[in-house]
């Protein structure tokens, strides 16, 4: 079969004042074939005598059946019913049946709205596509957007969170960088703002409610799934990505914002905007005098957690340590989380402040905290050093060298060889502090060991111990054992 190249290629060729001959002996075909190509104004089209058998014929009143009842079925979906009607074929071919036969809906017109000045702001949020370091750990960054919708100024701001008091903080730099506060503000129903959306009836958040009556605007829900309702912010969001995000490589949170507020300032609010055919900022100054006052005194914008204090004096907070005074050991404590700091509260009463650390795995400490302690000691070194002095030098010697050897957990050893040695006559007690100084071992156990083999005070307990081969040879051997030693080492039979 003559292709759509060849076809092309006897075209040209005749063109150049190439023979038929020539070009049928340069191509391998007859001239028979040149002529009547040369003929045709189109290339030649071939189409199958026969149409091609699909694995999905049988299924196919099936499926135009569904789809024209149900119009929003998956091909996902529709690929498992096949499945249970003996389908073996692929899911592929079901999406491309599926994108060739769906109904496709008509294009929905919307009415534009505009209104008037200091009347409604719209916010929106959005996610971006890369993270960012931040100090140390990688993490997600968000997009704050608000927009007024009669001038059309912006304001943005990236945030780490999308948290309640998170977008209180940005509504309230927001109402600063505009001079002033809308009659009402537009969101979708993002969770931090509306609790519940069912039909006309929108229950908004309670602590954002405060938050709304405390600066004096109203809060306004648009339907569930319809993001047209706020068209202003979602554009200006989609203007966020191609105009200043996309291409750009930032270090560090505080960059960005720096970035974008220096975008915004340069670029954003004071080009001419597509719609309104003026620029932003010239359009703020008329819209400012409609705009409510910024109240001074501001709203307790923090989070609040509930964290136990450890014996330490110590609670956590995402992966760092605070201390709080140690009266407070063992309750639980309200933590209200501001942007750079952290207060604990016992109740009503503040009792400690924090720096907020934006590092991980750190303690963050309050010497004050820590003062009055009553800190339980087993006894001090001196104390034990006279207690030792009562066996001459060689007490005081075994302190020292324990010291020195660094004993793990002395006070253990010494208060139990102390107790020890009151069943025993001093002479013993010296022989064996003497013999364990000798072989610089200072447990209790081999002292218990070596004591063993010496004379005890009468009416004292016989012990039952084993000796260590390395002391074992050194110990003296005229020792006699009292015979109810041997009475609990073998007990009689019944």
């Amino acid at each position: 079969m003559l292709q759509p190249e060849e076809w092309m290629t006897i075209k040209t060729l005749s063109k150049k004042g190439v023979s038929q001959r020539e070009i049928a002996r340069m191509l391998g075909i007859s001239r028979n074939t040149v002529k009547k190509q040369l003929t045709e104004e189109h290339p030649p089209q071939y189409r199958r005598s026969v149409p091609c058998q699909s694995i999905l014929d049988a299924y196919r009143d099936y499926l135009l059946a569904r789809l024209k009842e149900y119009p929003t079925l998956t091909a996902r979906r529709l690929y498992r019913e096949l499945q249970t009607q003996g389908y073996t074929g692929s899911y592929e071919t079901v999406v491309i049946f599926t994108r060739k036969h769906r109904v496709k809906k008509d294009p929905q017109a919307y009415e534009r709205f505009e209104t008037p000045p200091g009347q409604q702001a719209q916010v929106d949020w959005g996610e971006c596509s890369d993270k960012i370091d931040h100090f140390g750990v990688q993490r997600k960054v968000y997009l704050f957007s608000m927009t007024l919708g009669f001038s059309r100024v912006q304001y943005i701001e990236f945030t780490l969170d999308m948290k309640m008091p998170t977008l209180m903080r940005c509504l309230l730099k927001a109402f600063r960088y505009f001079g002033g506060i809308p009659r009402e503000l537009l969101f979708d129903n993002m969770k931090t703002v509306v609790d519940e959306h069912i039909g006309d009836h929108v229950r908004f958040n309670e602590r954002f409610l405060d938050f709304a009556n405390h600066y004096g605007f109203l809060p306004r829900a648009t339907r569930v799934c319809y993001p047209e309702g706020k068209g202003k912010v979602e554009r200006s969001i989609q203007y966020v990505w191609s105009s200043f995000y996309t291409g750009r490589k930032f270090d560090s949170l505080a960059q960005m914002n720096n970035e974008a507020r220096d975008w915004l300032e340069n670029v954003c609010n004071i080009r001419l905007h597509g719609t309104t055919g003026a620029r932003p900022i010239d359009r703020l100054a008329e819209e400012r005098t409609h705009l409510q006052t910024v109240r001074q005194e501001e709203y307790d914008i923090c989070d609040i957690v509930l964290r136990k204090v450890c014996k330490d004096c110590y609670f956590s907070y995402k992966q760092n340590y605070y201390s709080v005074p140690h009266t407070h050991v063992g309750k639980t404590v309200q933590v209200k989380v501001y942007a750079d700091e952290l207060k604990v509260y016992d109740g009503t009463t503040l009792i400690a402040t924090h720096r907020l650390c934006l590092l991980r795995n750190q303690f963050i400490k309050d010497p004050s905290h820590f003062k009055g302690i009553i800190r339980r000691r087993r006894g001090s070194i001196e104390s034990y050093r006279q207690r030792f002095s009562r066996y001459s030098d060689i007490g005081i010697r075994f302190i020292n060298s324990a010291i020195e050897e660094r004993q793990p957990n002395p006070y253990y050893h010494w208060k139990r060889i102390l107790e020890l040695a009151e069943e025993y006559p001093e002479e013993s007690v010296v022989t064996a502090l003497r013999h364990c100084l000798d072989y610089k071992v200072f447990a209790f156990a081999t002292f218990r060991n070596v004591l063993s083999r010496l004379p005890a005070s009468p009416g004292s307990r016989p012990r039952m111990v084993t000796v260590c081969g390395r002391c074992r040879e050194d110990l003296p051997t005229d020792v006699t054992r009292p015979l109810a030693y041997y009475d609990i080492a073998m007990p009689a039979a019944n």
